[in-house]
């Protein structure tokens, strides 16, 4: 009998909504060589987990994967884990959809791997203890957590080995803890090393019959920075797996479930809802993050963080449906959605519709554009896109099944659950989600024969990481590691904490915190009479406007409907402290195709009112300079979406050749239309990086109220499909014609290289 049993589980996973390339790189320098090698050595056994995307992406493109894992399965030597399907946060789904992804996932393995997982993995370890009865019913009978989950329950024992049975209300399943140790050995550390480290345990614990599981991504085996070279090229994991079959006489490999079946449960526990230690601080807000920074250092300098770090933890993931409200609009919208489904169900809907829109529903739960750590997440906008492009699909779906092909459906609820209703407007065409609350503010527009959300902008604001800006150096990592490490280590890959590296200078000038969301109909006066200086402070998030009409909380007049559908507003604005100033009638009117909005302005002063009245609009198109994505005022030179000027005119035209549409923004008065990309810096495996957002087009008049007058201000929000004639942009081919465009010169520095 063996001293240890090394549970070895691998964890592959690629998002909803990633490019191709990302796939097929993956694969290459990843998952096929890692499947092989392990394939050469068949007296090593492994469990192996690959979430949804991946694996339809494998079965579409490199099905030769799928066949040699599904003969490794049939021979003893894979397990194939299960889990949610789209790999989503199981904790915040309503239980319907929890359920039934884990066994989507079940399902599929069967049919393609023709085996049924036995056990799961949970996506970031992303622990509640209700999650015990959900993942019973799921079919499931254990799951992996991290070692830290059990330490914050009050267990001491060192290393944490075997497996425990928890439970919710009777339904129980086995739960086994990750070793934190050995997540950070493999595959950074030298093949002899962790060999002699597992020795050491064994010898240790008085030589019994241990299990400890080891749990981790699989793409820390070639796909992490550094580690291409390090596993394959200088050979780790060929040494490794020679290492485990060299010793597999007190080192045994055994998938988790030939263990479970062999050896009973060490007892119940209770634990704590919990993730791994960096998840909690992540989930933090910034002042509050570094605030726990403190405290751990504190700790740490007083020699006490080791035996107390169990019990020092942060936030739960949950925190980042409350730092981004765009995170929480996907997710309340995915809520909507999933209880819209469940409607058509209950009321006997088609069972193929009900299908396909659960399979886009479920693609819309995918966990990794709702958050981020060290890479993008949250800041990554195709992903965003991506579930919004599924979440409009299911909707399209589901309204057709339910109230016919032209539907238009308008509702008034708090669809974002923050306290304050919007109006929710669905049709074939446009959806509009309008929050009196917050100025009358439009929070989303979905094109829904495109299913996109041009809306979908990330707010700019300041997080913990910006604090090492600083001393952030400009090289790519090969060279920074080089710099740190030397030679004498072999090569091996670290992580490099003595240098922050970034992929371009200056990008501190980046980091701005937006005064306010960044949406449409976003109404403020300014100070200023001068465009182009408010263009300038706009960009640089200085601008501060003398009445944030954005900030008022507009009373709902009514909503009308008829040939079109009127939603209108009120709201009596403050100015100063001189009392009311001004009272703002606005309209949203959708028009009788559905295709188009006009936003009407009825200003009304109270006392005198003076300023520059803008309306702004906070728009994407995905890519900040794509040649098939531009921006055309009054059908000027078309120019890159992350340009910034202001030009007098009454049209702004955004055409999307990749998506073949086109919005058009269009004022009844001429205005100054003033322009300038939203941009924000985030972290990724290769050191911070710019990130294009959106692009803020805003629309502004000068006015001069005296008590008792009024001014009315007339916009179109227009969407141009195909099928009326979209003829595709003409590529941009530098700066707009110097006569019709008024630029500061400060503002050329936000202008993309070469334009």
């Amino acid at each position: 009998m063996a001293d240890i049993t090394l549970l070895l589980a691998l964890h592959n996973h690629q998002p909803v909504g990633n490019f191709g390339s990302v796939f097929e790189v993956a694969w290459e320098r990843c998952y096929w060589p890692v499947l092989k090698a392990f394939y050469e050595a068949p007296t090593v056994k492994v469990s192996l987990h690959h979430t949804g995307p991946l694996l339809e992406w494998l079965d579409a493109h490199r099905p030769e994967y799928l066949d040699c894992l599904r003969e490794m399965a049939a021979r003893g030597q894979v397990e194939i884990l299960g889990g949610g399907f789209y790999e989503p946060m199981l904790s915040v789904l309503p239980e319907r959809d929890a359920v039934g992804q884990i066994r989507k996932m079940a399902d599929w393995s069967e049919g393609r791997l023709g085996v049924r997982p036995r056990g799961m993995w949970l996506a970031e370890r992303v622990w509640e203890p209700d999650l015990a009865r959900i993942i019973a019913e799921g079919g499931m009978e254990y799951t992996l957590l991290d070692d830290t989950h059990f330490f914050s329950a009050g267990m001491t024992e060192r290393p944490m080995h075997g497996s425990f049975l928890t439970e919710k209300a009777g339904a129980a399943i086995r739960a086994l803890p990750i070793s934190q140790e050995l997540r950070y050995a493999l595959p950074f550390q030298p093949v002899e090393e962790t060999i002699a480290a597992l020795r050491r345990i064994a010898d240790e614990t008085g030589r019994q019959n241990i299990a400890l599981t080891y749990g981790d991504d699989g793409e820390k085996f070639g796909l992490w920075p550094d580690t291409y070279a390090w596993v394959f090229e200088k050979g780790w994991l060929a040494d490794f797996l020679a290492a485990l079959q060299d010793n597999a006489g007190w080192l045994a490999t055994s998938t988790i479930s030939s263990y479970l079946d062999a050896n009973a449960a060490r007892g119940l526990v209770y634990l704590p809802t919990a993730s791994y230690e960096e998840m909690g601080h992540w989930a933090l807000p910034p002042e509050a993050g570094q605030r726990f920074d403190d405290f751990r250092h504190a700790l740490a300098d007083e020699g006490r963080l080791e035996a107390n770090r169990p019990f020092v933890r942060g936030g739960i993931w949950q925190g980042f449906l409350t730092r981004y409200p765009e995170s929480n609009a996907i997710h309340k919208r995915m809520l909507r959605a999933s209880g819209k489904l469940e409607a058509l169900r209950r009321a006997g809907g088609a069972e193929q519709v009900v299908a396909e829109a659960e399979g886009h529903l479920y693609k819309a739960q995918c966990n990794c554009a709702y958050w981020h750590g060290l890479f993008g997440g949250i800041y990554l906008n195709w992903l965003r896109a991506a579930l919004y492009n599924h979440l409009y699909r299911a909707e399209a779906l589901i309204d057709e099944a339910a109230h016919g092909p032209t539907y238009r459906l308008c509702t008034v609820e708090d669809i974002d659950l923050d306290g304050r209703d919007e109006v929710v407007i669905d049709t074939p065409e446009v959806g509009l989600v309008i929050a009196p609350a917050l100025g009358g503010a439009i929070r989303a527009i979905s094109l829904r024969r495109h299913a996109f959300n041009p809306t979908d902008v990330l707010t700019r604001r300041i997080e913990g990481f910006h604090r090492l800006l600083d001393r952030a150096v400009v090289m790519d990592r090969q060279s920074a590691r080089a710099m740190v490490e030397g030679e004498e280590d072999g090569g091996k890959p670290k992580s490099i904490h003595d240098l922050v590296l970034a992929k371009e200078p200056d990008l501190k000038r980046l980091v701005i915190e937006d005064p306010t969301g960044r949406f449409c109909a976003v109404d403020a006066i300014y100070p200023t009479m001068d465009p182009v200086a408010l263009v300038d402070q706009l960009a640089r998030g200085v601008a501060r406007a003398s009445v944030p009409i954005y900030g008022e909380r507009f009373a709902l007049e009514g909503v009308r409907e008829g040939a079109t559908l009127e939603v209108a507003m009120r709201a009596r604005v403050p100015v100063s402290h001189i009392g009311v100033g001004l009272v703002v009638d606005k309209r949203v009117v959708l028009s009788e195709d559905q295709r188009a909005f006009d936003l009407a302005y009825d200003l009304s002063a109270v006392t005198t009112v003076s300023g520059l009245f803008t309306v702004a609009f906070n728009l994407t198109l995905l890519a900040p300079d794509a040649p098939d994505r531009t921006l055309q005022i009054d059908g000027g030179a078309p120019r890159a979406m992350n340009t910034c000027g202001a030009q007098a005119g009454g049209e702004a035209l955004m055409t999307d050749g990749w998506q073949r549409l086109a919005l058009r923004l269009s004022s009844a008065d001429p205005a100054d239309i003033l322009y300038h990309p939203i941009e924000t810096v985030s972290q990724s495996e290769d050191g911070f990086e710019r990130t294009y957002q959106g692009t803020n087009v805003t629309f502004c008049w000068p006015i001069m109220l005296l008590a008792g007058q009024r001014e009315r201000f007339l916009l179109s929000f227009e969407v141009i499909p195909a099928t009326d004639g979209f003829a595709g942009p003409t590529p941009p081919t530098g700066l707009p014609d110097p006569d019709r465009v008024r630029l500061h010169p400060r503002l050329l520095c936000f202008a993309p290289p070469g334009l």
